[in-house]
C-alpha cells in the first residue's frame, strides 16, 4: 500500500486529486491510501506526530501555512521525502527548487501529466525499496542479510567469499558458485571465475578489466570482454 498525502485548501481540488491519483496508480496495479489535509499547518502537525508518507502532493498557495513553508519543515525531518508541487503559479517554479521537489506540475496540466508522473513515482519507490537477500554459510549455518543494491562485487578467496558492499565488507564461508545461483536474477555478471560484479556499479569495461564506480578494478578473463559488454548493454537497456 502506497501512503499519499494531499495538501490543498480547496475542497474541489482535493476531491479531484484523490480520484485521479487513485485511478492512475490503480492502472499500475498499485493500491494507495490517500489522506487529505486542508492546510499546511494541519499536515505538518500530523507529520510531526506519527506519519511519514511515501508521496506528498502539495499546493503552494494556502491560506495559513503555504506549501513552501510546509515543505521546508518536512524536508528538515525527512530530507528524502517525495514532494510533488501542484500549482498554477508558474512564476514559483524556480523558487520551488530550494525544496528539491520530485516534480512541479500546473493544476491545469495535472491530468495530462499524471500518467508519466505515476510511472516515475512507481520507479522511484521501487528504487528505494530494499532488495534483501539472505545468504547461509553451509558449514556453520550462520545467516547473513544483505541489501543487494549495496553490493559492489564478490570475490572468491579459497573456500570463502569476500562480499564488498557500500558500507564495508564481509567474509562468508561458501562457494562462489552458490552465490552466483542466488544472485542470478539481480544483474550480477561473472567476468572472471573468481568474481561476481553488480552491473549497477560498472563504470567502464575494457578488454582486460572492469572499473567500478568506487574505482575498484575487476579482471576480465581472456576473450570474455565482448560477452560482458553485451550483458551490460542488455542490463542498461532494461533499467533505463
Amino acid at each position: 500500500m502506497i501512503s499519499i498525502a494531499i495538501v490543498d485548501d480547496e475542497e474541489n481540488t482535493r476531491k479531484y486529486l484523490v480520484k485521479n491519483i487513485t485511478d492512475a496508480f490503480k492502472r499500475k496495479n498499485c493500491s494507495v491510501d490517500c489522506e487529505i489535509f486542508s492546510s499546511g499547518a494541519s499536515f505538518i502537525n500530523t507529520y510531526k506526530m506519527h506519519h511519514h508518507f511515501n508521496i506528498i502532493f502539495m499546493d503552494i498557495e494556502m491560506s495559513d501555512t503555504d506549501g513552501f513553508t510546509a515543505s521546508r519543515t518536512i524536508k528538515n525531518i525527512t530530507p528524502e521525502a517525495i514532494i510533488v508541487f501542484v500549482s498554477n503559479r508558474d512564476d514559483l517554479v524556480f523558487d520551488a527548487f530550494e525544496m528539491a521537489p520530485f516534480r512541479f506540475i500546473r493544476k491545469d496540466e495535472f491530468e495530462a501529466k499524471l500518467p508519466s508522473l505515476t510511472d516515475s513515482l512507481v520507479l522511484e519507490l521501487e528504487r528505494r525499496t530494499p532488495q534483501i537477500i539472505k545468504l547461509r554459510e553451509p558449514k556453520f549455518g550462520d545467516i547473513f542479510s544483505f541489501d543487494i543494491r549495496n553490493i559492489y562485487y564478490i570475490e572468491a578467496q579459497g573456500h570463502s567469499c569476500r562480499i564488498i558492499c557500500v558500507d564495508g565488507e564481509t567474509l562468508i564461508k561458501c562457494k562462489l558458485s552458490s552465490l552466483e545461483e542466488q544472485l542470478a536474477p539481480w544483474h550480477f555478471v561473472k567476468p572472471h571465475r573468481s568474481y561476481l560484479v553488480n552491473c549497477k556499479y560498472i563504470f567502464r569495461i575494457s578488454k582486460s578489466d572492469i572499473t567500478l564506480s568506487d574505482k575498484s578494478t575487476i579482471p576480465i578473463s581472456r576473450g570474455r570482454a565482448e560477452e560482458i559488454k553485451q550483458i551490460f548493454l542488455s542490463y542498461t537497456s532494461e533499467v533505463l
